[in-house]
């Protein structure tokens, strides 16, 4: 990996570039075809429009709280699957939340999102598509710090 600086919005941002040796990220377990059916999709320019048009949402980071720590979505929620049971009941209905994750199929997101539809009768779920890198490969703006 290494570190390149972005110029977003007037502000400098540092970008982490995957060199062709970098290990492809850990699979997540595979979602159930239900869950892969269910899912609804926004591509990071399409959130990016949404918040322009001054819609209400909120960007979850599904992944643990370490991951969320070193690199996350400028504005993110940590909002880790594994701890969904202390932070599901608290949402606002009212909100669009787009869920996000490292994982090469959004295989997280998914999980969770269908988790959140189906336990916590969430309306208004979506899976980022193409997660963090994504988003970052698009060059909207990040928070990266060093571990």
């Amino acid at each position: 990996m290494s570190l390149a600086r972005t110029v977003f919005g007037g502000f400098m941002l540092l970008s982490l570039v995957a060199s062709p040796l970098a290990a492809p990220a850990a699979a997540a377990t595979p979602p159930s075809p239900e869950a892969l059916q269910a899912a609804k999709y926004l591509t990071p320019q399409q959130v990016i429009q949404r918040q322009k048009r001054g819609e209400r949402i909120v960007i979850g980071d599904v992944r643990k709280e370490a991951a969320f720590n070193t690199r996350r979505i400028m504005g993110a929620k940590s909002l880790p699957a594994v701890e969904m049971p202390l932070w599901a009941p608290k949402l606002n209905s009212k909100d669009a939340l787009v869920l996000y994750c490292a994982c090469p199929h959004d295989e997280a997101s998914i999980i969770a999102a269908y988790q959140l539809q189906n336990q916590y009768k969430a309306k208004n779920v979506y899976v980022l598509k193409g997660g963090i890198n994504e988003w970052i490969a698009k060059g909207y703006p990040f928070d990266y710090r060093q571990p």
